[in-house]
Parts: C-alpha cells; structure tokens; sequence
C-alpha cells in the first residue's frame, strides 16, 4: 500500500512536470508507464493469489468447524477428545484468512470444541465423585479388617471373608 501511494505521488508529480522535447516525450513516457503497469500488474497478482488463498483457506476451516460441530454431541470421551484435539492442531497449520471471516470460524469452532469439553467434565466429574465414594467404602472394609486382627472369634475366617467380598463388590 505505501509502495502504490509512492507510486500515485510520482505519476502527479510526472503530470505537474510538464513535457519533454517532443523527439523524447514519447519514448520517456512509455518507459514510465511501462514501470507503473509493471508494479500495480505485479500487485494486482499478488492480491489475486492472496484472495485465491484465502478461499482456500476459508474452505478448509470451514470443514474442520464442520467436523467440530459433528462431534460436539458424542460421548465417546476418549476418542471424540483425541480427535477434536488433532482438529486444533490442523486449524494452526492451515494459513491466514480475512479478519472478519476468520473471527467468526474461530468462534464456532472454538463453541463446539468447548461444548464437547464442557459435557465430559461434567461427566467426569460425576464419575470422580462416584470413585471417591467407593474409595471411603473401601477404606471403611480396611478398617473393619484391621480391627478384626486383635479379635479371637471363632467365626474370623467367615468375617475376613465376608469383608473381602464387601470390598470386591465395592
């Protein structure tokens, strides 16, 4: 963008210079013109290629917020984790896209990936309470158990018995 405004300044300032004897205006102006063709063909290639890339890139965004969005609901944890993982991953790989586009991909693919996320820590977490309720059961049979030690009863072999089982079933 500097370089064109650079480039506009110096064709005003051509205009405002006024012409050359008439043998040389010709063959100076057609080399002048030819440089600035040559600048803004070049830049409008560039832009070209850009925005071609851009489509491309949109593209493959949009598929991975697609796939996102197709697993957001799963429960699998394990698998669904490791594949909206890997989806993250190919999201930092692939290149640029406009500001205003790319906010709003970013959004919804960020939206399904943390409602997966959001669901199996929830699920986990009932899951964990679950185990550190187990974990004071079991620890109560330990207890029962040890105490049983300093016990003389005739019936210790059926009530370590019964214990192990408790604790199997636990």
């Amino acid at each position: 963008e500097a370089k064109s405004k650079e480039i506009i300044a110096i064709q005003a300032e051509w205009k405002a210079i006024g012409f050359a004897p008439k043998a040389m205006n010709v063959k100076i102006f057609e080399r002048f013109r030819t440089a600035c063709d040559q600048f803004f063909t070049a830049k409008n290639e560039y832009f070209s290629e850009l925005r071609t890339r851009f489509q491309e890139n949109i593209k493959k965004k949009e598929e991975l917020v697609r796939q996102a969005q197709a697993l957001q609901d799963s429960t699998d944890w394990r698998q669904t984790s490791e594949k909206l993982v890997q989806l993250q991953k190919d999201w930092k790989t692939i290149g640029m896209v406009p500001k205003k586009v790319g906010d709003t991909l970013w959004k919804d693919f960020l939206s399904a990936c943390d409602k997966f996320f959001e669901a199996r820590k929830a699920a986990n977490a009932g899951e964990r309470n679950e185990q550190q309720e187990n974990l004071k059961k079991k620890l109560d049979v330990v207890e029962r158990m040890k105490a049983l030690i300093e016990e003389e009863a005739d019936d210790l072999r059926q009530k370590i018995q019964a214990l192990t089982e408790e604790y199997n079933s636990i």
